[in-house]
């Protein structure tokens, strides 16, 4: 990734950040692949960007 690019990737979150009144970080890392891919698919009929 060109610096150039990295810049462009750091306006868009904080952009997208900006609007956001609130966010929350997760560690998925312990999640099987089915946890995971029923996590998307909730997050994805509640309209939740993850």
């Amino acid at each position: 990734m060109t610096r150039a690019e990295k810049t462009a990737a750091i306006d868009q979150l904080k952009e997208k950040f900006g609007n956001s009144a609130f966010f929350y970080l997760t560690d998925s890392s312990t999640l099987t692949v089915e946890q995971v891919s029923k996590l998307r698919r909730m997050c994805f009929e509640k309209g939740v960007e993850i």
